[in-house]
């Protein structure tokens, strides 16, 4: 089975890094993807595509069942969660955390992504994403596409970090890269 995390990593924090440490102790697997979403993304202040492959790289340079894809920066135009998942040859889940469950409506394909996919969501702020299922025709109806894990307890984001610029969100290689680039505008110490 093939997990896939995808997400802005802008930047990649140390709860990024912790989720994988979570899911490996919690979930058998066969590999690990970090999917960053491309520039193509309507998302404000995404760096480009390389800065954030590149410290996704060096965050997880030893880990050896983990793979940080390129595959959303190929596309010319951003088609969505479910076209790259659909495309996937093994089975594989998409791990989102319960933010994302809940604005799941909002992605290209909602339906089809709920119903012909798989998801791992990891519980977020003590949000109950079973209720919050329930209350979802949807979601209760393809119920069995979810896992839902409880437990992982780090209240850390990269929104915070390019608010802040605390270097303790980030790994302290990530730290450097982000010194060396000049990225987010920051001052740092």
């Amino acid at each position: 089975m093939k997990i896939i995390f995808g997400g802005a990593f802008n930047p990649p924090t140390i709860a990024h890094k912790e989720i994988y440490n979570y899911i490996k102790s919690n979930i058998k697997f066969d590999s690990f993807v970090y999917l960053p979403v491309s520039n193509r993304y309507h998302k404000d202040n995404l760096l480009k595509n390389e800065d954030r492959y590149n410290m996704l790289k060096i965050m997880m340079k030893d880990y050896k069942d983990v793979t940080i894809s390129k595959d959303e920066f190929k596309d010319k135009k951003y088609l969505g969660t479910y076209h790259y998942l659909k495309g996937q040859k093994e089975e594989c889940f998409f791990l989102i955390g319960s933010d994302n469950l809940r604005d799941l409506k909002t992605w290209i394909n909602y339906e089809k992504l709920v119903s012909e996919c798989h998801f791992i969501v990891i519980s977020r702020d003590n949000m109950d994403d079973e209720s919050y299922i329930k209350t979802d025709t949807l979601l209760y109806k393809n119920k069995d596409n979810f896992v839902l894990l409880k437990g992982f307890n780090m209240d850390v984001s990269s929104s915070e970090f390019r608010r802040t610029n605390d270097k303790s969100l980030v790994t302290k290689e990530v730290y450097e890269y982000i010194i060396k680039h000049k990225l987010y505008g920051g001052s740092y110490e």
